[in-house]
This record gives structure tokens, C-alpha cells and sequence, in this order.
């Protein structure tokens, strides 16, 4: 399942150098990021918090999970997760990312989906041709009820992966005195 997802880019794999000490990283890794539970419904009134750190999760000595926080009035709200893990390397602390974008809530969608789909066009094609503009409508509606929630969660690994990747890069270079 892991390779299907990264194959159709809901899962993106990332490893990044970063030129500070493991536990320096750690430090101030932990103050950038807000501690707490990422599940689905642990975030219902997050917007409402007022924190500076755009990340929540749970950071340990060797691994993290994370993902964004959900900001009130934010109209692209990203759900992609983060986990890792982070080794020290010579001098640099290495840190291995999957950014997963794909969320089990999805899948009763896309079974309901189907299932509503089948039995609207058996009921309704009884007396229709297979090339009516009533049956063209409906795969087009189809097209377009599973592309579109695929093309969000392929966004939101993207942007995600972009975003935590600036945010690594500058929070180690702010406590490293490079700024």
C-alpha cells in the first residue's frame, strides 16, 4: 500500500542534512513544535489556540510525528503527517521524513461514492442509451468526485514537504547564529 501511495505521490519520501548537533536539533526542534495528539479528532477546537508554532505532534529522541496546525480562516488547510526520524552523522544531524498525505477518512468517501454510483445509473439507464448525454454527465461527475479529493492530498504532500523542509533549514540556522 506504501508503494501504491508513493507511486501516486500521496506519499513523498525526503532525507535532509542538517549542519547542527543532534541534540542542539532536538532542542530546538521542541520549541518550534506544540506537543499533543495528532489524531483526526484531537484538533476540533486547535484553530482557537493562540501559539506561534505552526506544527503540533510528538518529538522523541530518535523520531517525531507531526503535522500542521490548523489555523482558524485558513482556507487551504493542509492535513498531511509527518513522521521521521533524526541520526547524528560527523557533524550534521540527518533527518529522514515521510510526508503521508492520505487519510483513512477517505475511504468510506470513496466507497460511498462508488456504491451511490452504481445504484444511480442501474436505476436510472433501464431506459437509457449507453451514450446518452445523462450517462456521459454522470462519469464526468464521477471524474470529478475522485480526481478532486486526489489532487488536494497531492498538494497538501507537496506543500507539506516543502514547508517543513524550510522550516527544519531556518529554525537550526536561527539557533545555530547563522541568521
Amino acid at each position: 500500500m506504501e508503494d501504491f501511495l508513493e507511486r501516486i505521490q500521496l506519499v513523498q519520501r525526503k532525507q535532509i542534512k542538517l549542519p547542527v548537533d543532534k541534540s542542539e536539533f532536538i532542542k530546538a526542534f521542541r520549541q518550534n513544535v506544540d506537543e499533543g495528539e495528532i489524531g483526526m479528532f484531537s484538533g476540533m477546537f486547535e484553530a482557537f489556540t493562540t501559539s506561534k508554532n505552526r506544527f503540533k505532534g510528538n518529538i522523541s529522541n530518535n523520531d517525531f510525528e507531526i503535522r500542521r496546525r490548523k489555523v482558524l480562516f485558513q482556507r487551504n488547510q493542509l492535513f498531511a503527517r509527518i513522521k521521521g526520524t533524526f541520526r547524528q552523522q560527523a557533524d550534521h544531524v540527518v533527518v529522514d521524513l515521510t510526508i503521508n498525505g492520505f487519510s483513512k477518512m477517505i475511504i468510506p468517501f470513496y466507497v460511498l461514492t462508488i456504491a451511490f454510483y452504481i445504484f444511480f445509473i442501474t436505476t436510472i439507464s433501464n431506459g437509457l442509451e449507453l451514450l446518452s448525454p445523462f450517462f456521459l454527465f454522470m462519469v464526468i461527475h464521477a471524474i470529478l468526485m475522485f480526481a478532486i479529493p486526489y489532487f488536494v492530498m497531492r498538494r497538501s504532500v507537496k506543500s507539506t514537504a516543502a514547508d517543513i523542509e524550510k522550516e527544519l533549514f531556518f529554525m537550526t540556522r536561527e539557533k545555530s547564529g547563522m541568521y
